[in-house]
């Protein structure tokens, strides 16, 4: 009986194993099917626009170049699929300021 137990354990723990293996797996899987991975380019970038145009201007209505957590390289740093669709769009990299303090 002892035997049968242990061997039922250890069938039980390959079976847990496997839960959990599958469970990361469709969690994977889940992330890879959202929504927001699907939104065509010119969407995207109407979101950027709502979302970071008033933001991310410095005083002379430029964005700050060095600032990587704001504008246009936030959206850059999703996924690859959002960053080729920033990259598309010339209008959004063309206004840069760089801060420049003298010695």
């Amino acid at each position: 009986v002892e035997q049968e137990i242990a061997f039922l354990q250890a069938q039980l723990a390959d079976l847990q194993s496997d839960k959990d293996t599958f469970s990361h797996l469709g969690d994977a899987c889940r992330k890879l099917l959202s929504p927001i991975r699907r939104l065509p380019p010119d969407v995207l970038l109407e979101v950027y626009k709502f979302r970071f145009q008033e933001d991310s201007v410095g005083n002379d209505g430029r964005y700050r170049l060095f600032q990587i957590d704001e504008g246009p390289w936030v959206f850059s740093h999703v996924c690859a699929a959002w960053r080729r669709a920033m990259l598309s769009f010339p209008s959004v990299w063309a206004s840069f300021s760089i801060d420049y303090i003298a010695p």
